[in-house]
């Protein structure tokens, strides 16, 4: 037995679940003389969701090149995941990001060439699976 509840009980969260495991629940009503209702169609099954986001980007680099004003950013994908996309947000340090780039998957690198002398960057990596789950978005920090 799981739990028992009162007849203003409307709603119960079982806190014993774990991620990505089937549960089959029986709910029963006992009436003031301790008969059970039917089990015939009192049963309900359920998978417990992982809402856990994944991490799906590893090995990420940037090599900046002052004498052509650019900083290049490189990525390794989780082979573990179907990697669909990746945004990628910029802004300056202490700035609110905006999207910069929407990449296809195959890509593993991108080049911003919109740089100024001595201001620090933050790219946003977040990238899109199949199928669609909670992904961890990554950061990186770079000096120009």
């Amino acid at each position: 037995m799981l739990a028992v509840l009162s007849n203003k009980d409307t709603q119960h969260t079982d806190n014993q679940t774990e991620a990505d495991v089937t549960y089959e629940y029986l709910i029963q009503a006992k009436d003031l003389s301790g008969l059970y209702s039917n089990t015939e169609n009192s049963t309900i099954t359920l998978r417990a969701v992982n809402n856990s986001p994944i991490s799906v980007l590893k090995n990420i680099e940037t090599i900046i090149d002052r004498e052509s004003k650019t900083a290049t950013l490189y990525w390794n994908y989780n082979t573990n995941y179907q990697v669909t996309e990746i945004q990628i947000y910029k802004n300056r340090k202490g700035e609110k990001p905006s999207l910069w780039k929407v990449l296809d998957a195959k890509f593993v690198s991108v080049t911003d060439k919109d740089l100024k002398m001595n201001t620090e960057y933050e790219y946003h990596f977040l990238p899109t699976i199949t199928p669609n789950r909670a992904v961890k978005g990554e950061k990186v920090n770079i000096l120009y």
